[in-house]
């Protein structure tokens, strides 16, 4: 029996040691300059809930800016606005086996999908009755 205790803390130990990286980040998704998610982006499409799409014209000023020093501005052609501190970081879904960036907005605990490409960034999820609300890159 006492061999058997020490077989098995001789077990937790390896796996709590081989478990530890040295230099491990904290915040497993490396965003760089790079990445298409920095910029200015104009909104033009809000999709999701029980309403049709509802389409903006190019110019309308609203839109988001998301800056390499985690500060993000929402605007509008009013100039008003929102503006904080954001995060991105990966995130696997439940019902998927894919993993998802997530963007968290002032340091919330729920995050919302983004999926960005080139000239297009998409933020939310219409899954569920949700919004999601897609940006153009401005130029």
């Amino acid at each position: 029996m006492r061999s058997l205790k020490i077989f098995c803390l001789i077990v937790f130990a390896a796996v709590i040691v081989a478990g530890c990286k040295k230099g491990a980040s904290t915040n497993p998704l490396k965003i760089t300059e790079t990445d298409n998610v920095f910029g200015k982006w104009e909104l033009r499409i809000e999709r999701g809930g029980l309403q049709p799409d509802k389409n903006y014209p190019a110019g309308n000023g609203s839109g988001l800016q998301l800056n390499i020093d985690s500060t993000y501005h929402y605007f509008d052609r009013s100039g008003a606005g929102t503006q904080g501190t954001y995060h991105i970081a990966p995130n696997n879904l439940s019902m998927t086996p894919m993993t998802l960036n997530f963007i968290y907005y002032n340091h919330a605990s729920h995050g919302d999908p983004i999926v960005s490409k080139p000239d297009t960034l998409s933020i939310g999820d219409s899954s569920a009755d949700g919004l999601t609300s897609i940006y153009i890159r401005i130029k």
